[in-house]
């Protein structure tokens, strides 16, 4: 072992070692998310079997809810993911128009291409009267989902 602070040829430190490595996964890793589904919810990227051995991706509902609230039209929003035959699962909008604005789906769906990559991209838009919260403003993205549910009958 090598005093400390030594300086080693680059072949020979321990922290160049599996370099090579960590670059093959990470294209390995690319390339499946190029092909791969896409899954909303935490920050991360996961394996998952029982998509077919694609690489999901999580996109966080915030992101997307901050993005929304940007847009002049506007008042509030939640994201939640629905189920989506190619990709597993999709971004869906729920948002509340601001008084006196009647933005389309299309107009909401473009202003947020505008800004994310194309797997986080909003797919559907559905305009509500108000986004349900707890009392400390919380939105609860389970009574929206249950209520999705409901709707597709599953």
């Amino acid at each position: 072992m090598p005093a400390r602070g030594a300086h080693l040829p680059l072949d020979e430190d321990p922290a160049n070692r599996y370099l090579p490595w960590v670059v093959a996964l990470m294209v390995y890793l690319a390339a499946l998310a190029l092909a791969g589904a896409f899954v909303l919810g935490a920050s991360a990227a996961r394996w998952q079997s029982g998509q077919g051995g694609r690489l999901t991706v999580q996109v966080p509902p915030a992101e997307l809810e901050g993005l929304l609230l940007e847009h002049p039209a506007v008042a509030d929003a939640a994201v939640i993911g629905i189920p989506d035959v190619e990709s597993g699962e999709v971004p869906k909008a729920f948002v509340v128009k601001k008084q006196g604005e009647e933005p389309s789906p299309a107009e909401i769906m473009d202003f947020v291409a505008g800004k994310v990559a194309s797997f986080k991209r909003i797919k559907v838009v559905e305009f509500i009267d108000a986004i349900p919260k707890n009392p400390s403003g919380k939105i609860l993205r389970r009574v929206l989902v249950e209520q999705e549910r409901g709707k597709s009958g599953g």
